[in-house]
């Protein structure tokens, strides 16, 4: 196989330059933590209001 006639070639994908990755890398490190901390405080938030509706529920058939 000729230099620059694979698959990365072929879709037009070249290398990036180490500074971008690196600027990438730096910035993932903040991002990625930051959206899974909040995807984690939105699904407790769920979690919570269900609980109380499911509570709340049970304490009307109770009372009636």
């Amino acid at each position: 196989m000729a230099r620059g006639s694979g698959t990365p070639a072929a879709t037009g994908i070249q290398g990036e330059p180490v500074e971008a990755v690196e600027s990438l890398t730096g910035d993932a490190v903040t991002t990625v933590p930051a959206a899974v901390g909040d995807a984690v405080t939105q699904s407790e938030a769920v979690r919570l209001r269900r609980w109380v509706v499911e509570h709340a529920a049970f304490d009307n058939v109770w009372r009636a």
